[in-house]
């Protein structure tokens, strides 16, 4: 079996790829933590401390 793959050619539609990439990463990591067998207090503070982990590297990214 043989699949192409057309990625976009602006910068206008890289940027929604990615958007849509970050937006599916993040309901994996929702769907995930939500199957997890804990409280929900400690889930909402996984979800957050993993937030922080991704927007600090997100920084690192800029500079």
């Amino acid at each position: 079996m043989k699949i192409r793959i057309h990625f976009p050619t602006t910068e206008a539609g890289n940027r929604v790829l990615k958007e849509k990439i970050a937006e599916t990463h993040a309901k994996m990591i929702k769907d995930y933590i939500e199957k997890l067998r804990c409280s929900p207090e400690d889930k909402v503070k996984l979800f957050n401390e993993i937030k922080e982990d991704i927007r600090i590297e997100a920084m690192k990214e800029k500079l």
